[in-house]
Order: C-alpha cells, then structure tokens, then sequence
C-alpha cells in the first residue's frame, strides 16, 4: 500500500503506535483516554504546570463559562466532563517526546512534506519519519472501515 501523497510504501511488518496508545504521563494519559491525544496536548500547551478544576459535563451543557472550553470545545470538555470531572489535577508540562513528535510528523506529512525532508526537519532518522506516517496512515484507515462498514450494511 502507498500513500497517495508522498508515495511511501506503507509497511504491515512492524505494528506503529496510536497516539493514543502511547504512553503519556499519568495525567495526559488520563485526559487522552477520555478527549484523544490531540485535545490532552492542548491542555499541557495552555495550563501546563498549573492545578486546575475540571468541571462536570453537567456544569458544561448548562453553557457556564469554562477554561476548558476555551481551550478544547464544548463537546470534548463534556466529554472530559464524564470522565474526570468535579476533580482538580496538576497538569504536567506537557507529553514524553514521542506523542509531540508525532503530532509534527502529522502536520508536516499533511502539508505535502517528503519523508527525507520531515526528517531532516524534526532531526530524525528518515526511517523514523517513515514509521509515525505509517502510524498516520493506520489511523486513518482505521477510522474509515467502520465508515465503510455502515455503509455495507444499509444497502
């Protein structure tokens, strides 16, 4: 299988981590089970190093104002809502190398960068640019077959 856009050759050998599969601090970890890695980095970006409320989906849908909304949206602050929320926690920094690292791989590989050039940007290895757009493109596929899927079973 190739990527359209840059024409690498897409391994199946060598299983690639989900962001969301990888290992975060305790407290990202938590925030990327619940929201997904991409909404659990913004909150270590905006509030890093500081403790904060995390209020309940209850206290969301009312349309009260909140931090987390600002930062994340109302759907996926209520959706942290459910699974944390009424409780205080200090936020880490931000995340171990890797899932940030991906994240730049990302937008890099969406921006039409080649696998030499993202690696040259990032201070790579080009084979370790290769493996996060292998793990891209595993997402993405894995988010299309249960849409694929539903559309099987209607007809």
């Amino acid at each position: 299988m190739k990527c359209p856009k840059c024409k690498t050759v897409i391994p199946r050998a060598r299983p690639v981590l989900r962001p969301s599969e990888r290992k975060l601090s305790g407290v990202l970890q938590l925030f990327a089970d619940a929201i997904g890695v991409e909404a659990a980095l913004a909150i270590a970006r905006e509030y890093g190093g500081q403790k904060r409320y995390f209020p309940s989906r209850k206290y969301i849908e009312a349309g009260h104002p909140s931090w987390l909304v600002d930062v994340i949206g109302r759907e996926k602050a209520a959706q942290l809502g459910d699974a944390i929320g009424g409780e205080e926690f200090n936020i880490p920094r931000g995340p171990e190398r890797g899932a940030s690292r991906y994240l730049k791989v990302k937008e890099a590989h969406e921006l039409g960068f080649s696998t030499s050039e993202i690696a040259a940007l990032l201070g790579m290895h080009r084979r370790t640019a290769f493996y996060y757009i292998s793990a891209i493109h595993q997402e993405k596929a894995a988010k299309q077959q249960p849409a694929d899927q539903e559309k099987g079973q209607s007809q």
